[in-house]
């Protein structure tokens, strides 16, 4: 039916995602896998999925926001796999507004540090 690679999930979620409980889709995406490999592939179908929202010009509030509650899942309740989310919200809002007046942020940790400390 399709292959197992990150990006053909990741089609499959988003294209199916009303389809699915947000619960079971936060679940899934916040696994993490145990060797590297599986750590990898984990963080690129968490990566991917994120990456298909674009955070240009959104100051860190708004586009955390958008984050949380317009991308098709909800947060476990686990705190790895919550921070498993922010690292990767992080990485695209990072890419996305890096020196940009949206993010006057020097370094990426503080918008980790920021945005974890939101959500907590």
């Amino acid at each position: 039916f399709m292959n197992d690679t990150p990006q053909e999930i990741v089609n499959f979620l988003r294209v199916y995602k009303n389809n699915f409980d947000p619960i079971s889709i936060g679940e899934f995406l916040g696994e993490g896998g145990i060797t590297p490999a599986q750590i990898e592939y984990w963080s690129q179908i968490r990566f991917r999925y994120t990456r298909a929202v674009s955070f240009v010009e959104m100051e860190l509030e708004p586009a955390l926001r958008l984050y949380l509650t317009g991308c098709g899942f909800r947060l476990p309740g686990e705190a790895q796999k919550i921070d498993r989310f922010v690292e990767v919200f992080v990485k695209t809002f990072w890419q996305d507004n890096s020196g940009t007046p949206c993010s006057p942020f020097r370094q990426q940790l503080t918008v980790h540090l920021l945005a974890y400390a939101i959500i907590m």
